[in-house]
Formats: structure tokens, C-alpha cells, sequence
């Protein structure tokens, strides 16, 4: 993979499962970047009744993990902007 810089993947989420009658509470799945020049990677799986972003990048791009942990914070900020303004 050398011609992308930024991967996305959604994984849409199924109903609620049960594993030998126990309720599955969450659920993860991340299978990385990859080989080759991608700098950011983000999943998204959704589970039930809610979504989870999982980020990832490159230490090129964003050195350390408080680095990501910044940009999913500002992911959230606008995630929270998009839902007053469509319940608006």
C-alpha cells in the first residue's frame, strides 16, 4: 500500500449476542494498518446501541499515544457539534 495516507473502515455492529447464554457486553475488533505509507487509520464498529472509533497513526505523524488520545478528543468534540445540530 503506497498511495494512501488515511484508512477508514466501518464494521457495522449486529444485535445483541449471546455466547453459551451469556450476554456478550462489548465487543473489538482492529485489524492494524497495514505494510506501506498510510499515517492514520480509523475503525469504526458499532455494537448494539453504540459506535466505537479506534485510531491509530503512524509515529511519523502523531509521536505518541497522548497525541491520538488528542485527536479522538477533538473526533468527539465534533461528533458532539453533528448530534445538537441534527437534533436542532
Amino acid at each position: 500500500n503506497r498511495l494512501s495516507t488515511c484508512l477508514v473502515s466501518n464494521f457495522p455492529g449486529s444485535p445483541q449476542l449471546y455466547f453459551k447464554g451469556i450476554r456478550v457486553s462489548d465487543i473489538m475488533f482492529n485489524a492494524g494498518m497495514g505494510e506501506g505509507c498510510v499515517g492514520l487509520g480509523f475503525c469504526l464498529i458499532s455494537y448494539v446501541d453504540h459506535i466505537k472509533l479506534i485510531s491509530q497513526a503512524d509515529p511519523g505523524v502523531l509521536p505518541s499515544d497522548a497525541d491520538v488520545e488528542r485527536l479522538n478528543e477533538k473526533i468527539l468534540e465534533e461528533l458532539h457539534i453533528f448530534t445538537k445540530l441534527a437534533s436542532a
